[in-house]
């Protein structure tokens, strides 16, 4: 767990910042490191329970690589579906997202259609 700032009236301190310490801890193995905080990468405001929902996916897609001793390798939604690719992949030149299959232009959202891969949460 990571807290900064001072504490609220209950002594509690704000919470976060585990995404920079694992950032840190990252560079020491792979090059080009990118530490992005949850509420920009998403819709460039507030996080809400999909955004999390996502976030909470890719963590876990992640670890279950780690654990599986599975490097160089990046999680991704794909027309719905949590996969991954190759590490060095935003570095091969332009991509096309196609829109239509990944989003819903109604309510700004991913269409998300399985969220397999998750046990490790017990989702």
């Amino acid at each position: 767990m990571s807290e900064h700032g001072s504490a609220d009236a209950y002594g509690r301190k704000h919470l976060g910042g585990i995404g920079e310490f694992l950032g840190e801890v990252c560079k020491k193995y792979s090059e080009g490191v990118i530490v992005q905080n949850l509420a920009y990468l998403m819709r460039s405001g507030a996080p809400d329970a999909t955004d999390r929902m996502i976030a909470l996916g890719f963590s876990a897609l992640a670890l279950e690589f780690v654990l599986g001793g599975k490097y160089g390798r990046m999680v991704a939604l794909d027309k719905g579906r949590f996969t991954s690719g190759p590490i060095d992949s935003p570095l091969k030149g332009e991509k096309r997202v196609d829109v239509a299959a990944s989003y819903d232009a109604a309510t700004y959202r991913a269409r998300i259609k399985s969220v397999e891969g998750l046990a490790l949460f017990g989702i």
